[in-house]
């Protein structure tokens, strides 16, 4: 559903403001995510997976669910999900017009914490 909502569009035409929105967006969701989480597990440690970045060590949050985000979410959440699946589309796009877009991966991994703006770059990455 990258049609649904202003994403791709936003990203086609200020892909900086774009992406940095997309981030915060995904930030926010995480975070509601992970309250949720800790209440119904009533544990104060979240899945994560560990990725090695700039020499250190990066934790990734999240589990299957927040992983498949990009895939399928509530009704309550369409924007999250379009948000992220505008993100592959235009990082497709920009592939298949051979564009480098190593910066904008890179800035993903630095700027975020969360499972499903990682999972966007092993998506794209895997093509």
């Amino acid at each position: 559903m990258y049609f649904t909502g202003p994403w791709l569009l936003f990203l086609r035409t200020s892909p900086a403001h774009a992406l940095k929105t997309i981030l915060r967006l995904i930030e926010f969701a995480t975070d509601r995510w992970a309250e949720g989480y800790k209440a119904f597990t009533r544990t104060a440690e979240l899945p994560a997976f560990k990725i090695l970045f700039d020499g250190t060590e990066k934790d990734f949050v999240g589990d299957g669910n927040v992983y498949n985000w990009h895939s399928y979410m509530s009704d309550r959440a369409v924007v999250v999900e379009s948000a992220l699946m505008a993100l592959e589309k235009w990082f497709y796009e920009r592939i298949d017009k051979k564009e480098d877009i190593a910066d904008d991966l890179q800035q993903i991994l630095a700027e975020s914490r969360s499972y499903p703006s990682d999972e966007r770059i092993l998506t794209v990455t895997d093509c």
